[in-house]
Parts: C-alpha cells; structure tokens; sequence
C-alpha cells in the first residue's frame, strides 16, 4: 500500500506540469543531438554509447556535486540505484517495442518519401533552368546573327 508521504509530486497537476516540462527540454536536447549528428556524421548506435557514457559520468559528478562527504562506498550505491533506474527503463521500452516499431517504421518511410518527392522537385527545377539556360543561348545566337545582317 502507498504511503501518502511518499507524494513527491504533490498533486497530480504538479505531476503535469513535472512530466511536460521534461519532455519539453527532452525533445530540445533530443534536436541538439540530432544536429550534432548530421554534422559530426555519426550513426544513432555510436552516438547512444556516447550518451550512456556521459550519463553515467554526469551522474557520479551530481554525486560528487550533491553529497557533503562523498564516499566510494556512496557513489557505487548511487550507481547501483542508477543502474536499477537504467533496467527500468529498459522494461518500460520493451513493454512499448511494437508500439515504438510501427511509429518509427512509418517516421522513416515518411522522411523517405520526402526526401524522394524532394529530390525529384530539384532535378526538376535544374532541368527547367537548363532549358531557360540553352533557350536565352539560343536568343543570344539570334541577335548576335541579325546585327551581322
């Protein structure tokens, strides 16, 4: 049974609010790695080991950061407890696997087929700037004929 002193939100509006900006400042962080991405030209694989790294080295520095007297003893509790928050994780993503598979299956055909449609609109528009390109040479051979005349 839950203990009404373990509310660590307080209300569920609280909760709300907690849980809307997390994901807020989730979805930023997620844009400014994404960008990183493409300009580092690394793969998402590569790029989660990195962010599992950090993670685990930015949470013994919060350790470091937010205990008087750090201990070894301490930040291998601390570890172990982000390690018990990491296998949660993991569940919750394999309990939503199907789920997460059909969104990102139809993201990736989405972004193909602009990507296509995308393609297809600049070859048009070369191939219609090569032909004003051929016509304007074919005036200039004109004028440039009638003034021998």
């Amino acid at each position: 049974m839950a203990d009404p002193d373990d509310d660590h939100f307080g209300d569920d509006a609280e909760f709300e609010r907690f849980a809307e900006e997390f994901e807020e400042r989730e979805s930023v962080l997620h844009q400014l790695v994404a960008e990183f991405m493409d300009d580092e030209e690394i793969d998402e694989a590569y790029t989660a080991q990195m962010l599992l790294s950090l993670a685990l080295k930015m949470r013994m520095m919060a350790y470091v950061m937010e205990v008087e007297k750090p201990s070894v003893g301490g930040l291998k509790l601390d570890l172990e407890r982000m390690q018990q928050e990491l296998g949660q994780f993991v569940r919750q993503a394999k309990k939503g696997a199907a789920e997460y598979l059909e969104l990102a299956k139809s993201a990736r055909d989405e972004a193909l087929q602009e990507a296509e449609a995308e393609a297809e609109a600049e070859a048009e528009a070369e191939a219609e700037g090569e032909e004003d390109a051929e016509k304007g040479d074919e005036r200039e051979g004109k004028k440039r004929n009638s003034g021998d005349a």
